[in-house]
């Protein structure tokens, strides 16, 4: 019978299992797994001795020593940012790629927050005033042209929400040699080809992740090349952008909003400026606070560990 350790402790309580939710993983897992419920360090530390898989949100590379059964690992996180990988080579990690949705409505709320003028919406019902005339920036999502860095599943899904409201995607991998069109309104590109994608742009969405390499990726020279009046969001890591010159640019017209589910320090400092821009959406990286979380991570990972078990 394999033991799977359960540790999911996390500060956001979306990020952490319910009583419930356990009980009917177990039952969708079946009978004959022992699962074990971690609640504190002493009992994470004794249950890795004997764990044949295990569910957490953070792995340091000195606990596989402590695991001399473990086979395999799995986190709900995209990011490789708390998971160290095992030195040895020998255990294999698997990360959540259930988030698209979730990122997807979260992103798609916030421009038709700003497209349909909805602050404005919301001041004139407080003010109890019935002014049809209060509306002169509205427009469509209908026609514009999205970019999207780093484009991979959370892409697709954001590109899956966008292209039926009208909206022209193009997603930059690294991987990708060529344009390639995955469907209608949706292309894929290389990442090589950015230069050329962003004098075009109208909505630039950064989903890069963290590595040494992004830091400061959207920068005052990626930001000089979009159009005036371009919209940038950011559900990535915060440390792929110069938060300086993102401020220059919504202060020059450059950008018309700034959607930032993600900050450069986080919780974001005080004294930012960020928080009381007024042509920023500010979100404390709360774009995955779902109640669907890990419902959705473990409908994911249960076929994973069975088919892990029978290997």
């Amino acid at each position: 019978m394999p033991c799977l350790m359960i540790d999911l402790r996390n500060e956001v309580k979306a990020f952490s299992p319910s009583l419930a939710s356990v009980q009917e993983f177990s039952r969708e897992l079946g009978p004959d797994w022992m699962l074990i419920v971690v609640d504190n360090d002493a009992q994470r530390a004794e249950t890795l001795a004997e764990a044949d898989f295990a569910l957490v949100w953070t792995f340091a590379a000195t606990e596989y020593l402590q695991a001399p059964r473990l086979r395999q690992l799995f986190t709900p996180a995209a990011g490789r940012d708390w998971v160290a990988p095992d030195p040895s080579g020998r255990i294999s990690n698997g990360h959540g790629s259930f988030h698209g949705a979730m990122i997807a409505q979260s992103l798609l709320a916030s421009l038709l927050a700003w497209t349909t003028e909805l602050r404005t919406q919301q001041r004139l019902q407080s003010e109890k005033n019935w002014d049809r005339n209060a509306f002169p920036q509205r427009r469509l999502l209908r026609g514009r042209r999205a970019l999207i860095l780093g484009c991979g599943a959370i892409g697709d899904a954001i590109a899956s929400v966008l292209t039926p409201l009208g909206v022209v995607v193009t997603g930059l991998r690294r991987s990708q040699v060529g344009p390639q069109q995955i469907r209608p309104g949706f292309t894929l590109d290389a990442s090589s080809s950015l230069n050329r994608h962003l004098p075009e742009t109208d909505i630039l969405i950064n989903l890069l992740p963290g590595i040494p390499e992004n830091r400061h990726f959207v920068n005052r020279e990626i930001l000089a090349q979009i159009p005036p009046g371009t919209i940038y969001a950011n559900f990535g890591r915060g440390t792929t952008q110069d938060e300086s010159a993102l401020l220059e640019a919504l202060d020059q017209g450059r950008l018309s909003l700034a959607i930032l589910d993600v900050t450069e320090t986080e919780p974001l400092p005080q004294e930012s400026s960020l928080w009381t821009h007024p042509q920023v959406q500010l979100s404390p990286h709360s774009s995955c606070c779902y109640g669907d979380y890990i419902p959705l991570f473990f409908a994911e990972v249960a076929p994973k560990l069975s088919q892990a078990a029978k290997s």
